[in-house]
């Protein structure tokens, strides 16, 4: 028998607002869509894991993009994979406020 865990609506919250954000960051860094769901999975994971300390940091967002770009670099070192050392001009940052 497993005992799911209930996330906090703060999570929630903060999943639901970015998570497609995410998603779309990790496909422009990694060549597989599996691999981006992947990542993203992982970072939510790891987020969740955390939140407690995640809310305490300066920025949730930065927090929360520096583990996705942790993942995205796990992903790539393991598999071998390219990644672009920059972003394109045309690919904003999630969070930028560009569309």
């Amino acid at each position: 028998m497993s005992v799911q865990r209930r996330l906090p609506a703060e999570f929630t919250a903060f999943h639901t607002l970015h998570h497609r954000a995410y998603l779309e960051h990790a496909r422009a860094r990694l060549p597989l869509a599996t691999h981006a769901r992947q990542a993203v999975d992982r970072t939510f994971h790891r987020l969740a894991s955390t939140w407690a300390d995640v809310l305490r940091q300066p920025s949730v967002e930065a927090r929360a993009l520096a583990v996705l770009d942790e993942e995205i670099t796990k992903l790539s070192a393991a598999g071998n994979l390219h990644t672009p050392a920059a972003r394109p001009a045309d690919t904003p940052r999630p969070g930028s406020g560009s569309t």
